[in-house]
This record gives structure tokens, sequence and C-alpha cells, in this order.
């Protein structure tokens, strides 16, 4: 269950943890709402986002990172760019 709650609080949602480990939706879901996580919302954006950077960091392509995280190509290049253009103003 660690992995599940590892992956959801990275930012990734259901259907990406289901991918990623192999698991049943239902089964995902249900371990998510044993741990007292309420799954009617995606992990906040935040989460996300630092899963999408770690994900570029990691040199993952935007596809292989949307794949990943359950959001659209387009959403993780914003994403992306929003902290690359962050990082060149410091």
């Amino acid at each position: 269950m660690g992995g599940i709650l590892t992956a959801w609080h990275d930012g990734n949602g259901i259907a990406a943890i289901t991918r990623a480990l192999g698991w049943d939706y239902t089964t995902v879901r249900k371990y998510l709402l044993a741990a007292g996580i309420d799954t009617s919302t995606n992990p906040a954006p935040d989460q996300r986002d630092r899963g999408i950077m770690r994900l570029n960091e990691l040199g993952q392509t935007t596809r292989q990172i949307a794949s990943a995280v359950g959001c659209s190509h387009s959403t993780a290049s914003v994403i992306i760019k929003k902290y690359r253009d962050q990082a060149a103003d410091c």
C-alpha cells in the first residue's frame, strides 16, 4: 500500500497509479479510501507539479510524463515551462 500512497502524494491520479502498478482501479481507490484520502478529486496541483518536475529531471519526455501522472501532454508541457521560467527569473 505504501507505493500507492507515495504515488498519490507525488501527484499521480488513480488512473496513473493503476497503470504504473498494474492494479485494478477499484483496488487502488479502496486502498486510498482506507488511508483516509478523498479520491473525489485528483491530487493537489502542487503534488502533481512536483511529480511532473521530478520525472522531467529524470529525463522523461513530456508524453511519458503525461502518461505517468495522468494528465495531457500539453498540461505537462505548460507546467514544465512554468517552472523553467520561474527558475530563470531567480
